[in-house]
């Protein structure tokens, strides 16, 4: 038999101690809640961004991919820094659409997200209403992503430049595909206006993250 230890009500073996031990340090350090972020600053960081984009453009921001460990199993979901910068948002399949010059002001800022469905958050757990997404992100219009294709495509074509967040740096694998399930058009509006400018991310991105806002 095992001699047992019981190490904070969670009883292990002893060449299982070192393991477990991280284990729970990890649960109390990286899953903890936090109180809701006042919608305010990623207001002030959606400012502080267009104020930099080049007159006529739009900007598309797109979350991390989920990653799969083994069959139906998923790493810990892990935001796209500049997103949550920019909406405060932390769910997967998350977009972000700025176009400043939309003829249309109700969608010169668009937040995208996956239609709540009852059943399947049985499982991947509670995703968010338009309503929660709004308070959190500060963000007017949330629109769903199986029906942003026919939005995206007219502002596409009515901008002069598009910014997109692209993992640009030279330690990534060139020839690493980059697969975000129902977000194909991220890359399909480059190919439908191959006359257009893609810019990537304005280089003021990464540089305002690392700068604190003011407090108020």
């Amino acid at each position: 038999m095992w001699e047992m230890w019981k190490y904070e009500n969670v009883r292990i073996k002893p060449t299982q101690a070192h393991f477990h031990i991280y284990h729970i340090h990890h649960i109390f350090t990286f899953n903890m809640k936090y109180l809701p972020l006042n919608p305010d600053i990623f207001k002030q960081n959606r400012k502080r961004f267009i104020d930099k984009m080049e007159p006529g453009s739009i900007a598309i921001f797109n979350s991390n991919d989920e990653l799969p460990t083994n069959g139906d199993a998923l790493y810990k979901f892990k935001q796209n820094s500049d997103l949550f910068w920019l909406t405060g948002i932390e769910q997967e399949d998350t977009m972000l659409v700025l176009f400043p010059g939309n003829p249309d002001k109700k969608y010169r800022e668009v937040l995208v997200l996956v239609r709540p469905n009852e059943l399947k958050e049985k499982w991947d757990g509670h995703r968010l209403r338009a309503s929660e997404a709004r308070a959190m992100s500060g963000i007017e219009t949330i629109v769903w992503l199986d029906t942003i294709d026919g939005l995206l495509q007219p502002w596409v074509h009515l901008a002069d430049s598009i910014y997109l967040n692209s993992n640009e740096n030279d330690r990534k694998a060139q020839d690493e595909p980059r697969e975000f399930e129902g977000c194909g058009h991220i890359s399909s509006p480059a190919d439908s206006r191959p006359l257009q400018r893609h810019p990537g991310s304005p280089p003021a991105q990464p540089r305002g993250r690392c700068r604190r806002s003011r407090c108020r």
